[in-house]
């Protein structure tokens, strides 16, 4: 495994991530003198044993906690993720949910060797210029070539977005608290509409309640 920077760029070693007994490879991108892009390449085997994956786990979600621009690819090795649902399979579905806690965004959507999507590529608060492209293996390699274009553009403005978090809900309050709310309405003498208005408020009150808020873009910050 090897992580290549343009000579150019001015890169530093991530010793904390590097450490870590798995197949993978950390550095700080320098895109200026003060803004950097952490990136990271991994290899999971299918081999590997669960004290090696939940080492690389570590190491992603130690570099999403840096507060810092993320780019993360490698050749993951899962066959049963569906990337467009988020639907996996048992063997997946840690993956999935540690992707989903760091807020990381994958953008390989096309098959990379044979009909699987094993080659991915994660990143978050870092604008993708275009699809993932999948192109020819090089030499005698059996998995595709996949290309990315990023703006790496230092002055990004802060655009305080927000979003809800719904893979952290407390969805057994929620179901209690519309349980409740909607014990004593006499849905026989309501109209249809009326119905719904009242549903809706009550949704709309639960999320407010059970679902987390967060905030992306420049100085990401964890649900509150």
């Amino acid at each position: 495994m090897a992580l290549y920077v343009k000579s150019h760029l001015r890169s530093v070693a991530i010793d904390e991530l590097n450490s870590k007994q798995c197949e993978s490879v950390w550095c700080k991108v320098f895109v200026s003198p003060n803004y950097y892009v952490i990136v990271g390449v991994c290899y999971r085997s299918q081999e590997a044993d669960e004290k090696e994956v939940n080492q690389l786990f570590e190491c992603i979600k130690l570099a999403s906690d840096m507060n810092h621009p993320i780019v993360i690819m490698g050749d993951f090795n899962y066959l049963g993720i569906n990337w467009s649902t988020f639907k996996t399979n048992d063997t997946g579905y840690k993956f999935i949910k540690l992707i989903l806690d760091c807020y990381l965004e994958q953008h390989v959507n096309m098959p990379t060797r044979n009909n699987n999507i094993l080659d991915l590529i994660f990143t978050n608060e870092l604008e993708v210029q275009n699809d993932a492209e999948i192109l020819a293996p090089i030499d005698n390699s059996d998995h595709n070539v996949v290309l990315l274009t990023i703006n790496c553009n230092i002055n990004r403005e802060n655009s305080n977005k927000t979003k809800l978090c719904f893979n952290r809900a407390d969805f057994n309050g929620m179901r209690k608290f519309v349980r409740d709310s909607l014990f004593n309405v006499d849905s026989k003498t309501m109209s249809a509409s009326f119905m719904w208005d009242k549903f809706n408020d009550v949704m709309q009150d639960a999320i407010k309640l059970f679902v987390p808020v967060c905030t992306v873009g420049k100085g990401k910050k964890k649900p509150m």
